[in-house]
């Protein structure tokens, strides 16, 4: 019954403080996710956000394009909450769509280093596995 047509009226149901509100609201704007701003969503992953609103931010950015996709696993990848942590690892273990390497490309300069900047800090923490597969995907079709 949610109009998802109209993310824009559904957007603040996301900061809601009720955890039912903000995964109906999730559940009705996956379909256009990729509508929605990634640096918007992003945002609602910080640490002093509620859990459920990170949960929310998490499932939307991985319905979002590969590059939105790679940002929030590897930022979550050292979360402290380890079932964000868990879930973003388990995403970055199976990424890898066919046009990474021209969307990696495609990105303006500074969204690029900030995406390899993530990269570094996963290598050294717990993705450490899975970062050399995601570069390989990265620099694979050049």
């Amino acid at each position: 019954m949610l109009d998802a047509g109209a993310p824009e009226r559904l957007e603040p149901l996301l900061d809601d403080p009720s955890v039912s509100v903000v995964r109906e609201a999730t559940t009705a704007l996956l379909p256009v996710a990729d509508r929605l701003s990634e640096d918007w969503l992003y945002d609602r992953l910080a640490d002093d956000r509620p859990r459920h609103v990170r949960v929310s931010a998490f499932r939307l950015l991985s319905a979002h394009g590969p590059t939105a996709q790679l940002r929030c696993f590897l930022r979550l990848s050292d979360d402290e909450d380890p079932v964000l942590r868990k879930r973003a690892l388990t995403a970055l273990d199976g990424w890898g769509p066919a046009g990474a390497a021209a969307a990696y490309r495609a990105l303006p300069g500074p969204r690029r280093a900030e995406l390899d900047a993530l990269l570094e800090r996963a290598a050294a923490g717990p993705g450490e596995g899975q970062v050399a597969r995601v570069r390989w995907f990265l620099t694979a079709f050049r």
